[in-house]
């Protein structure tokens, strides 16, 4: 069991992208990339590679999403991972989220270049755990 946790900001969103199982061995270092994501940019969460996610990582979505009322600084969740949508669902936390099914989709909902160039990346940190 391995996860990966990517985090990227760029001029104009963050995006954090988790691949493998995000169990509890994982919650706390994505709880560490949520905290730190930029609060004035909007927020893009890729969980397109995320084959399982505990309900405490659930959690963590929904309360993130809960922090970013503003329409220019909202949370979008780009999946279409069972693993992902069956507990937002179960727990009654996809309500008012707003789910795409790829980063490109979500990039477009916010008005924003589907691919940004290179060189707007302005920082890039990632977190791997056996």
């Amino acid at each position: 069991m391995s996860c990966m946790i990517l985090s990227r900001a760029e001029t104009d969103a963050t995006l954090i992208s988790v691949s493998g199982e995000l169990d509890a061995a994982y919650t706390p270092a994505f709880a560490t990339v949520l905290t730190a994501a930029d609060p004035e940019l909007p927020l893009i969460l890729d969980l397109v590679h995320t084959t399982f996610c505990s309900a405490a990582a659930t959690s963590l979505i929904h309360a993130a999403h809960l922090g970013r009322p503003h329409h220019q600084r909202r949370l979008i969740l780009a999946t279409e991972a069972h693993a992902v949508l069956l507990p937002l669902h179960v727990l009654g936390l996809d309500d008012g989220l707003d789910i795409v099914t790829a980063v490109a989709h979500a990039r477009a909902a916010l008005g924003l270049p589907v691919h940004p160039p290179l060189a707007t990346l302005s920082g890039d940190s990632s977190a791997e755990h056996p």
